[in-house]
């Protein structure tokens, strides 16, 4: 079988993360000369390792090592406080909605699931540094009002609802990358 681009995430959702996703596309399409923006609003997620090219049996046994984790629902205080980008060659290239991890769940799961990773021999040696950001964007160019346009939107979401780690398949199309939960 063909393998898959995967990686280890959680889904977040909710009507006013949905309703923050389409104001923010709505207003930064016009200071963006490119960018892939995330498909739909259910796409948005936390990352917490990508994988990426994968065969199944690796994955089911991923599945298997990993269990512990995706079988619980984690209860989380996230603060969903302010829009900004990563850079590369210092241009914006990754727009993203920031997560302030109020009870440092976020951070106790990424560092559990680097230890399973590394443990199991799926990774060489764990990564310390977790930045939890919600992707709505990848740019490739931006006209000088960008800057302005993103200090001017508001994010100020309290997201209460329990996290749940699953395997994600990422399928890369030309419109942008969907994303589903791999079934077992």
């Amino acid at each position: 079988m063909t393998p898959k681009r995967i990686f280890i995430g959680s889904f977040i959702h909710g009507n006013d993360i949905f309703q923050l996703y389409n104001e923010v596309q709505k207003i930064l399409t016009p200071v963006i000369f490119k960018a892939k923006w995330t498909r739909q609003p259910e796409n948005l997620h936390i990352t917490f390792h990508f994988i990426g090219e994968m065969p199944n049996n690796e994955i089911l046994k991923l599945k298997n090592v990993l269990q512990p984790v995706l079988e619980t629902n984690y209860p989380v205080d996230l603060h969903l406080n302010g829009l900004k980008y990563f850079k590369r060659k210092n241009k914006p290239s990754v727009l993203y909605i920031n997560v302030d991890d109020q009870g440092q769940v976020l951070q106790n799961i990424y560092r559990q699931i680097q230890i399973i990773l590394f443990e199991n021999g799926f990774i060489d040696q764990p990564r310390i540094h977790f930045k939890p950001h919600i992707t709505l964007a990848r740019i490739k160019r931006v006209t000088p009002d960008f800057y302005q346009a993103v200090e001017n939107i508001n994010v100020d979401i309290h997201y209460t609802k329990p996290v749940k780690i699953q395997i994600i398949e990422s399928i890369l199309q030309p419109e942008g990358a969907i994303y589903k939960e791999l079934k077992f």
